[in-house]
């Protein structure tokens, strides 16, 4: 690199504009790209406090002065006392160059500058998404090849000219000390007074995945070994060399190769990341006016991506996961709205930070055994219980009824939606993956059909709770009924009460499964296992109880359980409709009681006291209160 003082002082006022434009973000990143080459390129001028290149050792001498006063401009809206003591940092840096000291100590230096400037403006120095490396590769070979060459050696046929040279990423002593935020900021600034021109034309996640590919270039034909990198984030990704990663944090060359092809997060938070793609696929439809597209892409976005992954969440951060679901449905507004391509744009990067913090999270975060026991027993508990009472509540008639036989029909239809939701779950998870949102809008339309069966059903019990009512239900009906077709409705309840939570339940394992590995799968199978037991004995005691119940508290109370689980689909049926966009949203300020069904949403509350109310309409003799009161008037 060959810098002249006038190109420098051209660079200053850059900076010094580019802060007032910007608010002080490309000033501080212009600083700690200055200060990145000087790290890079001061081992090249001195070696042992000799001056092994003049020309280069003075550009040294004189990016470190331009530091101090990049810094000077930026610290203006700084904490006074802490950047005075930056400011006093990269004074001694400066001294330290011009005494020529050893190239580790200046690093030393640099590094703990670059962290405080860092810290102090809040400076986005890691990407916000997972970058893309095939879309890395792409953008390379479009915009880098033609200078550096096709395999990134330098060699490329307008580079041949160029002095300084451009860049051979394969080049092991330059390469090793750079960090993927170091070729961003080159890619995003440029270098003046070379062919390396600066790429505003593309976004900040092109730059990320073309930053993160050039660095993948030197470890492709090493073999990846991600045993002990657990521990690794995106940002650490992002902001260490290689020579930190093998010497610092002792990695071998081929963990580092896992790092740097990022093959340490394929298969963790497969959901997150979709989630993060169709959200800047949605926002790339809305900026191009293809407004139904970007509704599609957001409903997915969500369907796919945070869904499943949300009670995992919610269980290390509730309200991390509580902001999150508020930020999508304030961006579902705005996509309704058809608000400016910037508030939407604002609107999408809020929730990618928020995701990329629960991805963090989530990839910290391991779960034990009993931990992943725990999650998985509770999982198929909560949704088998919810199913079974329904599926008692029937049976438990046709056992008092002394009609046995017809609980096959009921047996047929869980374990139809059972084998249902198997197969469908299999085809959505293997063959098409983007069907996730029609499966959401299927179990929102499957909770309402369920709602509707359980308030006839209720009904039905109720109108015979009355003993006189039973005994000639059971003398002049049951026989002939039972015979004659109610059989495939008893089939199409269970059916239809059981799916619901047989498919939601697979995909709450599918999220928990791809968080686990090796024993952890053999702690799922035993939390499913030992769940199926308990719900098969809670099944077993709640029939032989059910049995000796008097016919008329047994549909009364079984009328009062359907009536209230009515209600409560009620809620969780127009909740995911809402989800695919199929309902509206209108948000109140009330509390959220999922396990309830109750969202603070007008749409699910109107929908659930609708259901209520038919409940009581259904246990309540309204009718007959009616009748009487025109008598008591006529005789006043």
């Amino acid at each position: 690199m060959r810098v002249n003082c006038r190109l420098l002082l051209c660079v200053s006022l850059w900076f010094f504009f580019g802060f007032a434009y910007a608010g002080g973000a490309e000033n501080a990143r212009a600083l700690i790209h200055t200060l990145n080459y000087l790290s890079n390129d001061y081992p090249a001028a001195v070696v042992a406090g000799k001056v092994t290149d003049a020309e280069e050792y003075e550009e040294m001498l004189e990016f470190s002065e331009d530091a101090v006063e990049q810094f000077e401009v930026l610290s203006g809206n700084l904490p006074a006392v802490e950047a005075q003591l930056v400011a006093k940092s990269l004074k001694e840096l400066a001294e330290a160059i011009r005494q020529k000291s050893d190239a580790h100590i200046i690093r030393e230096k640099i590094a703990s500058i670059k962290k405080e400037v860092i810290r102090l403006t809040g400076l986005e120095i890691y990407p916000i998404v997972t970058p893309r490396l095939p879309n890395g590769r792409k953008l390379y070979a479009t915009h880098c090849a033609k200078c550096h060459g096709a395999e990134g050696r330098g060699d490329g046929p307008e580079g041949a000219e160029m002095r300084p040279p451009p860049r051979n990423f394969y080049d092991p002593e330059r390469m090793s000390r750079m960090d993927a935020a170091h070729v961003f900021n080159t890619i995003r600034l440029g270098i003046e007074g070379t062919g390396m021109r600066a790429f505003p034309e593309l976004s900040d996640e092109d730059v990320w995945d073309v930053s993160f590919f050039v660095l993948s270039l030197r470890h492709e034909s090493t073999t990846p070994d991600t045993a002990g990198t657990a521990g690794i984030t995106l940002e650490n990704a992002a902001t260490t060399s290689d020579d930190e990663f093998l010497h610092q944090k002792g990695l071998t060359a081929q963990q580092l190769a896992a790092v740097r092809t990022l093959q340490i997060f394929e298969g963790h938070h497969r959901y997150l990341r979709s989630a993060t793609e169709r959200l800047l696929q949605a926002l790339s439809a809305y900026q191009n006016n293809q407004y139904h597209e970007a509704s599609r892409r957001f409903y997915a976005a969500y369907i796919e991506g945070i869904e499943p992954v949300e009670n995992h969440i919610r269980a290390s951060d509730p309200v991390l996961a509580e902001e999150i679901e508020k930020q999508f449905n304030q961006l579902r507004r705005l996509l309704d709205s058809r608000t400016e391509y910037a508030n939407v744009q604002r609107a999408v990067y809020e929730i990618l930070r928020n995701t990329r913090a629960a991805e963090k999270l989530l990839l910290a975060k391991t779960y034990s055994f009993w931990m992943t026991f725990a999650m998985s027993a509770s999982i198929l508990l909560r949704e088998g219980l919810e199913a079974f009472l329904v599926i008692l509540v029937i049976l438990s008639v046709l056992h008092t009824a002394g009609k046995a036989g017809a609980t096959r029909w009921v047996h047929a239809g869980w374990v139809m939606a059972l084998l249902a939701g198997l197969a469908l779950w299999w085809l959505i998870t293997v063959y098409a993956p983007d069907m996730m949102l029609y499966a959401e809008l299927a179990e929102g339309v499957i909770s309402l059909v369920a709602v509707a069966m359980l308030l006839y059903v209720g009904f039905w019990l109720h109108s015979k709770s009355e003993a006189g009512k039973w005994k000639e239900y059971v003398r002049e009906r049951i026989n002939g009924a039972m015979q004659n077709g109610s059989h495939t409705g008893l089939a199409l309840l269970s059916f239809f009460i059981a799916f619901r939570e047989v498919f939601e339940s697979l995909i709450f394992m599918t999220a928990l499964h791809l968080e686990s590995s090796g024993k952890q799968g053999y702690a799922i199978l035993s939390g499913l296992l030992v769940a199926a037991a308990l719900v098969g004995v809670f099944a077993w005691l709640a029939l032989r109880h059910s049995r000796r119940l008097p016919i008329p508290k047994l549909f009364r109370i079984s009328s009062v359980v359907i009536g209230l689980l009515a209600v409560v689909l009620a809620g969780k049926g127009i909740h995911a409709l809402q989800e695919t966009g199929v309902i509206s949203i209108n948000a109140l300020p009330l509390p959220k009681f999922e396990w309830l069904g109750v969202y603070p949403t007008a749409e699910t509350l109107a929908a659930q006291l609708t259901a209520a109310m038919i409940v009581v309409w259904m246990l309540v003799p309204i009718r007959a209160l009616m009748k009487t009161k025109p008598a008591s008037v006529t005789r006043g």
